[in-house]
């Protein structure tokens, strides 16, 4: 059976600290949707469904790309996608040479290539819909931030699809530098 998989970057625990109590200071009492800590990641190449997860791993196994630890600087707590259509709260974080590259070198070690826009990076934190909120004051909760999330490692996942909403599980941990 095909699980749907994807490759990301785990968010710390110190990041889900200071995310968590953003939350806590700004979003209490909408209709949100909160991505729970165990679920935040930067996501790498977006999900696909695989038949054969341990065909990836192995792959992955033998990737070797000089890319050394790095750092994301996350600049805005903002809506997304758009302005137009917002349907999440979302760190944005700046644009990353190393992340790209990265992404580019496991797209290209799995022949991916899924998406044509550029990275963007961030990490969802809450997914709504504006009929459920439509007295929220969305201008309000942007919030200009300088948060760096320091890159150590990458993660394929396995995502699990819900009513509620999606589940992520780490099926393997990659750590970074790779040579």
């Amino acid at each position: 059976m095909k699980k749907r998989v994807f490759l990301g970057i785990p968010v710390s625990d110190r990041l889900k600290r200071k995310i968590n109590n953003w939350i806590n200071d700004n979003l209490a009492g909408f209709n949100l949707r909160i991505i729970p800590q165990k679920n935040l990641h930067i996501t790498l190449i977006p999900p696909w469904y695989e038949q054969y997860p341990e065909k990836v791993i192995s792959e992955l196994d033998r990737f070797k790309a000089k890319t050394e630890p790095f750092f994301v600087d996350f600049k805005l707590i903002e809506l997304g996608p758009t302005k137009k259509n917002p349907r999440l709260i979302w760190l944005r974080g700046s644009h990353n040479h190393n992340l790209i590259d990265l992404k580019g070198k496991l797209e290209k070690r799995l022949s991916k290539k899924l998406e044509k826009r550029e990275l963007l990076p961030h990490i969802t934190i809450a997914r709504f819909k504006i009929k459920d909120n439509h007295k929220l004051h969305f201008e309000k909760l942007e919030k200009k931030i300088s948060w760096k999330e320091r890159v150590e490692s990458f993660s394929f996942y396995e995502s699990q699809l819900s009513s509620h909403g999606a589940n992520y599980k780490v099926i393997e941990n990659f750590l970074l530098p790779l040579f």
